[in-house]
């Protein structure tokens, strides 16, 4: 849901200046498949230790609700682990995993299983990586089905380190999450 809002967001900011999304064609396809496989390996791997292993023993112990926030908490710590990321950036770097984490993990426990979490996971992670890419300029190397043009202001508001304008985009994430039944 996050990356498809992003996606929308990237969209809607593009066109009045009349860009638009741009098909890669073969490369693009190649590029997109090959992240699919890529993304579905280090998913599965993500998910079995979450919410599979994790998730199950944590319910034991705290029950669903502390089980669903403990393994998000984890789960977002996981992401922070090993970066040098410092300050916005760090904190973008854990809560953002961790608001997937809430929502993979809710839906492992309302499903009784790891299909929707992992559906959930899969999806949003492919459409970030390998459907569509950000470039700058033209000659810029998209390794992505949808090439999507942007500015250097643009480029520095989705990827720099300031939190206060990626607020909405967070609020869109947590009234998805509390909507999704």
């Amino acid at each position: 849901i996050r990356e498809l809002l992003s996606l929308a967001v990237a969209w809607r900011k593009s066109a009045p200046v009349g860009t638009s999304l741009t098909f890669e064609g073969t490369p693009g396809l190649a590029a997109a498949l090959t992240g699919l496989v890529l993304m579905a390996v280090m998913v599965l791997a993500e998910e079995l230790l979450f919410r599979g292993v994790g998730l199950r023993y944590l319910r034991a112990l705290t029950g669903d609700f502390g089980a669903i926030v403990i393994s998000a908490v984890l789960f977002g710590l996981y992401h922070l682990a090993g970066s040098s990321a410092a300050g916005t950036e760090a904190a973008l770097l854990f809560l953002m995993p961790t608001l997937g984490g809430l929502l993979f993990a809710w839906a492992a426990v309302r499903s009784d299983g790891l299909a929707l979490p992992l559906g959930l996971h899969l999806g949003g992670n492919w459409v970030q990586t390998s459907i569509a890419g950000f470039s700058t300029t033209p000659e810029m190397p998209v390794q992505a089905l949808w090439r999507i043009p942007i500015g250097i202001s643009d480029a520095s508001w989705l990827f720099g380190p300031d939190l206060v304008p990626r607020l909405p985009y967070v609020a869109a994430v947590v009234v998805a999450a509390a909507l999704t039944k």
